[in-house]
């Protein structure tokens, strides 16, 4: 999509958009139409402001919030999950939130996303009173945190949860959907590449 392409080649440091896993995400924003969007794990904001850019570009309603420490982040090394890295080894740039506000400023985005520096468990109080037609999970993929992830956000999404990493490189977070959507009140709606989609449905 043209919005992908401008991003990641407008923005500073890089928009995580592999094996088409931001294609779906738009996909998904567009069929739940208007709604805040929430993502969890934001790196550069390159999705953030994506989402922001596609709900602009569709004459979308809502507000797109990225909630994400921003003290470094794990990597995934098989032999050492959880190290902390201060630096993004692919673009050498910080994971920062003054990188995230420039990419937000870059795309003319100021009244529609917005970072809060947080940890995603437990929700900060300003996201915990809002509602999300979409949740976009992308945090710490390690341990019982997706799931936890998963927890936070279910009540308090409409529509869609999204998580992004289903792969076998990141059994936990694959353990987390299949637990998920064993949720009554969620359905596995669609998986490809490493996105795997749950939809809200009636009990």
């Amino acid at each position: 999509m043209d919005v992908i392409k401008r991003v990641r080649s407008e923005m500073t440091g890089r928009i995580a958009d592999e094996q088409n896993n931001v294609t779906y995400l738009l996909e998904i924003i567009k069929r739940a139409g208007d709604g805040n969007y929430l993502e969890i794990g934001v790196l550069h904001g390159g999705t953030l402001c994506a989402a922001g850019l596609w709900k602009q570009e569709l004459n979308q309603r809502g507000q797109c919030v990225g909630i994400d420490p921003l003290d470094g982040y794990y990597m995934d090394y098989i032999d050492t999950p959880k190290r902390g890295c201060k630096v993004d080894p692919i673009t050498r740039l910080p994971v920062a939130e003054d990188i995230i506000k420039e990419n937000i400023k870059k795309f003319s985005l100021s009244r529609r996303c917005k970072v809060i520096k947080s940890k995603s468990n437990p929700l900060p109080d300003k996201v915990a009173g809002m509602e999300f037609s979409v949740t976009y999970i992308d945090g710490d993929h390690w341990g019982d945190a997706p799931y936890v992830d998963f927890e936070n956000v279910k009540d308090i999404t409409t529509g869609y949860i999204i998580f992004d990493n289903y792969d076998e490189k990141h059994p936990d977070v694959m353990g987390a959907c299949h637990r998920a959507a064993e949720d009554l009140v969620w359905d596995k709606f669609f998986c490809a590449g490493i996105t795997y989609v749950l939809r809200r449905v009636d009990v």
